[in-house]
């Protein structure tokens, strides 16, 4: 027979394995149980988005002018189909002071949940500041996801940008419970741009004629002093052609004047005449003569043409 105090000592043993395997199953079931029974983990992301009046839908940057008013969006989205996001926060931030080019940052964050945050990019014509326009901030969100929108484009309360952000509350993890956020703000200071000028439009050709393409653009401003001092001298050349005087018998009268003196044809002229001046008075009508005196008037006039002759000779 063995000894009976080996025989406790095996069964001690033995029974002290089986407690710790048995344990040990016993735990591995528990912690298994507890990870199946436990809720997933959500996963925060977010959507930053911008639009201005210059740009043609929603977009990761904009360009402003001074006076523009600016949009913002948010899409916050739960990824983890079965989670609850609890306590979820929008916070957002821009660019303060003056600037041409700045960033705007969209964050969420939850209690149990990572913090996302997203980024775009904004530009000032000119340089300009952001101010936060108040009561423009706005939310959609179907809460239960039933298809029924318990805010629907809605306005709320606060901004994103004020303080530490807006509270949304717990978030369930789907793409029906995404929320939608938006805000807006206005481009102040600056130099405002200047307008467009409106083209001048294009005259007509004229018809019948050659095509002309004319703009004309005409400021006019006329002072007129006139002072009118006429002054008239008239110097004129008359050329003034007399007929010609008679033929006298035995006068030539030349082509050509001198440029000084009594004229050739003045001369012959008087010359000419003088004879038969001479001729009349002496045997003119109602002259009296003697025999002694009488002479013809051929011999007179013969005599007096030879002797001017021989004078001018």
């Amino acid at each position: 027979m063995k000894d009976p105090i080996k025989l406790i000592k095996l069964g001690w043993k033995t029974g002290m394995t089986a407690m710790v395997v048995l344990t040990m199953v016993l735990g591995g079931l528990a912690l298994n149980l507890n990870s199946a029974l436990a809720s997933p983990t959500p996963n925060m992301t977010v959507n930053h988005l911008v639009t201005g009046p210059s740009s043609s839908g929603w977009g990761k940057s904009v360009t402003l002018n001074p006076g523009d008013t600016v949009h913002f969006y948010a899409g916050i989205h739960n990824t983890v189909v079965g989670s609850t996001a609890e306590g979820v926060v929008i916070s957002a931030s821009m660019p303060t002071g003056t600037f041409t080019d700045g960033t705007s940052t969209a964050q969420v964050r939850a209690e149990n949940a990572n913090t996302a945050s997203d980024n775009v990019s904004i530009h000032i014509n000119g340089g300009g500041s952001l101010e936060i326009l108040p009561g423009t901030t706005r939310l959609t969100w179907d809460v239960d996801g039933d298809g029924n929108k318990e805010y629907d484009t809605t306005f709320i309360a606060g901004s994103p940008l004020e303080g530490s952000g807006i509270l949304l509350g717990d978030q369930k993890g789907c793409n029906e419970f995404i929320i939608q956020v938006g805000w807006s703000a206005k481009v102040v200071g600056g130099q405002e741009p200047e307008p467009t000028p409106t083209p001048t439009p294009t005259p007509a050709p004229p018809s019948g004629g050659n095509n002309q393409e004319q703009e004309q653009e005409q400021e006019q401003e006329q002072n007129q002093d006139v002072d009118v001092n006429v002054s008239q001298n008239n110097n004129q050349t008359v050329n003034i052609t007399n007929p010609a005087p008679p033929a006298v018998a035995g006068v030539k009268v030349p082509l050509k004047q001198p440029e000084t003196g009594v004229s050739v044809l003045g001369t012959s002229l008087m010359a000419g005449a003088a004879p038969v001046g001479f001729a009349l008075s002496r045997f003119g009508r109602g002259r009296v003569v003697s025999k002694k005196d009488e002479e013809t008037l051929g011999e007179f006039a013969n005599r007096i043409v030879s002797t001017r002759g021989k004078s001018n000779a």
